[in-house]
């Protein structure tokens, strides 16, 4: 076939209970912080689509040039007191960037459309001299600050009332650069 042809790789999941465990351990190696071992994300749903290229994948140095579609992404977790749903996430991993052409969906009662750019974010070996830099703009037409709040609690270790889920501190909220932050808000409620 052609080296330069598309591939897509499509994927529908859809599991009751996931758990990070389980998920993302190798070779006996857990691949997140260890506070997140015992991270269970419930009833998870999405489809993707992953779209490359024969020649992109057999580039050595870099990431390959990816294409993806990430919809109808649905999950619960104990970081959040709310359900997040109908989440679709359009965007492109191209020379060591991610781009987020598009995020939208909704976080219990708020909706938040978002795109972003982290130049830089898949470092490797022979980039890593490069800085890391984020640019980020979020949009909603209402946010509920009720349920923010009770988010915020939840990244602090208070256990939430909506819930059976215990919340736990989030070790990836601290130390994460944003250069460039943009945010329009249409209603507070």
């Amino acid at each position: 076939t052609d080296s330069l042809e598309t591939m897509d790789i499509m994927v529908e999941f859809q599991s009751d209970e996931l758990v990070a465990k389980d998920f993302f351990t190798i070779n006996e190696k857990f691949l997140l912080p260890e506070s997140y071992e015992d991270e269970v994300l419930k009833n998870v749903i999405f489809n993707a689509i992953i779209s490359t290229t024969n020649f992109e994948l057999q580039k050595t140095g870099l990431i390959p040039e990816i294409e993806f579609q990430i919809g109808g992404l649905n999950f619960q977790t104990h970081f959040s007191p709310v359900k997040f749903r109908n989440i679709s996430i359009f965007g492109l991993i191209k020379d060591n960037n991610i781009y987020i052409n598009g995020m939208f969906g909704q976080l219990g009662r708020s909706d938040v459309f978002m795109n972003a750019e982290f130049t830089n974010a898949l470092a490797t070996k022979d980039t890593i001299s490069r800085p890391f830099k984020s640019r980020i703009s979020i949009n909603s037409k209402i946010l509920d600050l009720d349920q923010l709040i009770k988010l915020g609690e939840a990244g602090s270790g208070h256990h939430t009332e909506d819930n059976d889920i215990e919340a736990s501190d989030n070790p990836f909220a601290a130390n994460f650069p944003i250069t460039d932050l943009n945010v329009n808000i249409g209603e507070l409620s």
